[in-house]
């Protein structure tokens, strides 16, 4: 499991340890005196440290939440809930009430305040819109998948409205 990070600056300032641990282990030691560590430790060192730039990055380009705060209930019947703006899977919460998610790049715990339901995926469809026998405070409105089929099953003469786009939760 990974660290989470909830702040900016919490991931900033453990940048700028590793940062500097990096560059303490790859200095060259003074004439004789042995090195600092061996290859595998510098090696496993540098790979931290591409981490958390990828980390700091990411997370300095991260968008801002769109969803609703995070909701433990709806998480639970399987709800969508997003980190930073990415989609992760809800596997359950630890006794401290750290929130256990999963993704791409495995396990990782978060603070249920870093959290965020994530909005409902939208998807558009067409309306064709006519008015009830003359009665046009009381309108009737047929439902398409595509534009095309909108238009081609439009009463051009009887429409208030052809092929209408309307965003609807999936």
């Amino acid at each position: 499991m990974s660290q989470a990070y909830t702040s900016f600056e919490q991931l900033l300032d453990a940048y700028t340890v590793a940062t500097r641990n990096h560059q303490v282990a790859i200095a060259a030691p003074a004439p004789g005196v042995p090195p600092f560590t061996n290859q595998s430790t510098v090696d496993a060192m540098s790979a931290q440290l591409n981490e958390l730039r990828a980390k700091l990055i990411a997370m300095f380009n991260a968008p801002a939440p769109t969803g609703e705060p995070f909701d433990l209930e709806r998480a639970r019947k399987g709800d969508a809930i997003e980190h930073a703006g990415r989609p992760v899977h809800f596997v359950g919460v630890m006794q401290c009430g750290e929130v256990v998610t999963e993704n791409a790049d495995g396990l990782t715990i978060y603070k249920p305040e870093v959290l965020y339901m994530a909005p409902p995926k939208m998807r558009t469809v067409y309306a064709n819109i006519y008015e009830i026998k003359g009665d046009s405070t009381r309108p009737i409105g047929y439902i398409y998948a595509t534009q095309e089929h909108a238009t081609l099953h439009a009463s051009i003469g009887r429409a208030l409205g052809v092929a209408v786009p309307m965003s609807i939760p999936e």
